[in-house]
């Protein structure tokens, strides 16, 4: 159960970031905060943020944070991957070299 919500924190933060990433899009200029405040995408945005930590902490309570956190690390590839999706971001040569090297990383750390 504890691995469903920590793949659960992990989609919900990507799925606030991405919304929070609209939302800013949305902004006409930066001082004009409150225009978001009532914003429907904007509240999605914060409600999946929140939803992220709560799973989280439901994690916390149930692994070590060291072998939990290695997992979010995984937000560095799935949310560039999700942001070229949507929002036409470039991913380069770089990116996916920086991926390899997390992925391996995160293999040595948990086991």
């Amino acid at each position: 159960m504890v691995y469903f919500f920590l793949v659960f924190s992990i989609a919900t933060l990507c799925a606030g970031q991405l919304l929070l990433k609209k939302s800013a899009l949305m902004i006409p200029n930066l001082p004009n905060l409150l225009y978001l405040a009532f914003k429907p995408l904007f509240m999605l945005a914060l409600i999946s943020c929140g939803l992220s930590m709560l799973s989280w902490l439901y994690v916390l309570q149930h692994l070590p944070i060291g072998r939990a956190y290695m997992f979010v690390s995984s937000a560095f590839i799935i949310l560039p991957i999700l942001s070229h999706y949507f929002f036409g971001e470039e991913l380069n040569t770089l990116f996916f070299i920086g991926a390899f090297f997390i992925i391996f990383g995160v293999i040595l750390t948990v086991k």
